[in-house]
């Protein structure tokens, strides 16, 4: 293999959120939440043993898991605020040449920028996209 090429049409990030690595300088990222609702579960061991487990507590999410309701939750705040239905992707695009007021860009560390195939870089990446949005400006100048 000679390296990884760019794919085209909607294979590339748009933006990021909350992305989960275990390489950050304190190791897994992501979001913890606290859930108090105990979650039954059953495991078989490789010997036919049944073990019940009851959990609550805290718990990691990230990456899409996590990233996805939270888009879904923005582009409800931007219809409900009365913005047209349809695609919110071109609106988007329309303010990237000032992209820095409506997102924050990913500060990576080093030691993840040379992979050898994508790096990181300021405005938009395949890495990390535009970056995370700043929602109430974001929102904002979607809406004019």
């Amino acid at each position: 293999m000679s390296g990884i090429s760019l794919p085209s049409g909607r294979a590339v990030p748009d933006v990021s959120y909350v992305a989960m690595s275990p390489y950050g300088p304190t190791g897994w990222t992501g979001l913890w939440i606290y859930d108090s609702t105990p979650h039954v579960f059953m495991m078989q061991s490789t010997t036919g043993h049944l073990t019940m487990y009851v959990i609550s507590g805290w718990y990691g999410v990230g990456g899409t898991s996590c990233g996805a309701p939270q888009w879904s939750a923005l582009v409800a705040d931007y219809l409900s605020a009365g913005a047209m239905s349809g695609l919110i992707t071109p609106n988007i695009y329309s303010h990237s040449r000032s992209y820095e007021n409506y997102f924050n860009g990913v500060k990576a560390w080093d030691s993840l920028n040379n992979n050898g195939y994508y790096y990181y870089s300021r405005g938009w990446d395949a890495i990390t996209g535009w970056g995370s949005p700043k929602v109430s400006t974001l929102i904002t100048i979607l809406q004019q």
